[in-house]
């Protein structure tokens, strides 16, 4: 057993933690099910599409559930080649590797160049296994703020383009879901002759010409290094990188995640293949997500809901207090519906939220049920503060 100061640390740190209203648990999610998801990143439906299940069966039958040891042993099967081909080629990339998840992709690049790099410039709100991947780095490292590409350029400018100079930024923002204008990175980061690193998690395959994602205008020189998800709109599990072969070469000599990892599952690699090609056969998928999220937003700005102006399927409704969002999500899911309340630290101090993720397999009717149940809320809190003020 633990000594007394171990259980003393995590008493106080649950409590702590119970008293911000920032504890977290995990539910267990019932399938099928009547519910209403708004919580998940399966933009395109595919997840759990027959399309999918049929596919992931027909892997495991072809190779086996599990890889069984790290790609660089025994673990890297011809579905694992066919697919990071598959990927570079439709990305206009060299190469690609494959990652157990976006989390290990993100660590493996940041290991790989941060480390290595003189300055390293990363956008404030980028996701957490950005930032964990500092710890790799020396201390020479800036957060700029949130999209604020004008300080970027001023902190670039003031350094010598003869040094290793590294910039890393999401694309889709994954808790505010805005979008980082590509193309005026991608010129900056030339300029100042600074390697880019791009996670493009959310943004592949449901965003940009023929679902490409954010990065989708950018040539290999402009964006070098593009990380992407197989288990968000491609509806699997993974992810994986793609640019230039003599950069990748150097993440399979440094990357732990990768060296070190068993690979990703050869059976999910079959399956991902058969869902890249149906998202290239079906333009339409992307079309009605775009179309759905329009829909959203009208109906939002019909009721009067504090949205973030963003376009992308995270849509953000900023309810500030964590006691708010918490009791909004209840309230919510009470009536069938989840969506996921969002508190510090994941996103800053009073910016409690919730990130409501939009589909291509949601129906107007459920969008319209979503909605409705929002403005009850809305309207009744204000019933609510208006009785509070009476004498």
């Amino acid at each position: 057993m633990a000594s007394q100061a171990w259980q003393a640390h995590w008493q106080q740190l649950r409590q702590d933690k119970q008293q911000q209203q920032s504890w977290r648990q995990m539910h267990i999610r019932q399938w099928p099910s009547a519910q209403l998801d708004f919580i998940c990143n399966d933009y395109l439906g595919l997840a759990r599409s027959r399309l999918m299940r049929l596919a992931l069966a027909e892997g495991a039958r072809r190779y086996g559930a599990g890889a069984g040891s790290s790609p660089m042993l025994q673990g890297y099967f011809s579905s694992h080649q066919q697919l990071a081909a598959e990927l570079a080629s439709w990305l206009g990339r060299d190469s690609c590797l494959l990652f157990s998840s976006g989390y290990a992709a993100n660590l493996a690049l940041m290991q790989s160049f941060a480390r290595f790099s003189q300055r390293t410039f990363l956008d404030h709100s980028c996701h957490a296994s950005l930032v964990d991947g500092l710890a790799f780095a020396p201390q020479n490292w800036r957060r700029y703020p949130h999209l604020r590409l004008d300080i970027l350029e001023q902190w670039l400018a003031r350094g010598e383009a003869a040094q290793r100079r590294l910039v890393v930024s999401e694309t889709l923002f994954s808790m505010d879901g805005d979008q980082l204008p590509a193309q005026q990175m991608a010129r900056l980061t030339q300029q100042h002759q600074a390697l880019l690193i791009l996670d493009d998690a959310h943004g592949i395959a449901c965003t940009g010409a023929q679902a490409k994602g954010i990065c989708a205008d950018l040539d290999q020189q402009q964006a070098p290094l593009v990380m992407g998800s197989l288990a968000k709109a491609l509806g699997g599990a993974g992810a994986f990188v793609v640019g230039p072969t003599e950069l990748l070469q150097t993440v399979q000599q440094l990357a732990r995640p990768l060296v070190y990892s068993t690979a990703l599952s050869p059976a999910m690699a079959y399956a991902s293949r058969q869902a890249l090609a149906y998202v290239q056969q079906q333009p339409q998928l992307q079309a009605d997500l775009q179309a759905n999220i329009q829909h959203f937003r009208q109906g939002a700005k019909h009721y009067g809901l504090p949205l973030l102006a963003v376009g992308g399927p995270i849509q953000a409704l900023i309810l500030q207090q964590n006691a708010r969002a918490l009791a909004w999500a209840a309230q919510l899911e009470k009536q069938g519906i989840l969506v996921a309340a969002i508190r510090p630290p994941t996103v800053g101090p009073n910016q409690a939220r919730l990130r409501i993720s939009i589909s291509a397999q949601h129906s107007r009717a459920q969008i319209e049920q979503l909605l409705e149940a929002l403005n009850d809320l809305q309207r009744q809190e204000a019933e609510a503060l208006t009785l509070e003020a009476q004498p």
